[in-house]
């Protein structure tokens, strides 16, 4: 696969699902994607060392991307939507194509935590979105580093 931005592909589903059966819908008006991962830390020092010892615990996963404002578009509508009646989505960030053997990334179930337009003076309209994990009953779909096989 290829290692550009460019190359790279952001989906989301409205029904949470394991992968490969969700349906989904790339954001085609995606500028630029970040996806973060950090792990919170526990303190597991003890006196056999002076060093201190720390372990990853929780970790944590948000996904922002800003995409270009089209007027009734149905993608921009569907995640404000699902913004405004805190209903659960899923999101796939891919290296390539969600259809293509050999794509791979992270998918998981979320909520859109914020949906920001901006209206600069000397730049097109945006819309921002951010995406973090969310439970879900469906287990086979909590956040998995997916391989399309």
């Amino acid at each position: 696969m290829s290692c550009t931005g460019f190359d790279g592909n952001i989906y989301y589903a409205l029904t949470v699902a394991e992968p490969s059966a969700a349906t989904w819908v790339e954001l085609e008006l995606s500028r630029d994607v970040n996806t973060t991962m950090s792990a919170d830390e526990a303190d597991v020092s003890d006196r056999r060392s002076s060093v201190k010892s720390k372990c990853p615990t929780m970790i944590e996963v948000e996904t922002s991307t800003t995409l270009t404002y089209v007027n009734g578009d149905t993608t921009l509508t569907a995640l404000r939507d699902a913004f405004l009646n805190r209903t659960q989505i899923q999101v796939a960030i891919m290296d390539g194509p969600v259809a293509t053997s050999g794509s791979e990334g992270l998918v998981y179930p979320c909520h859109v935590f914020s949906n920001d337009f901006a209206q600069p003076l000397s730049d097109g309209q945006t819309i921002s979105v951010t995406f973090k994990p969310s439970a879900t009953s469906v287990a086979s779909a909590e956040l998995q580093w997916y391989v399309v096989a």
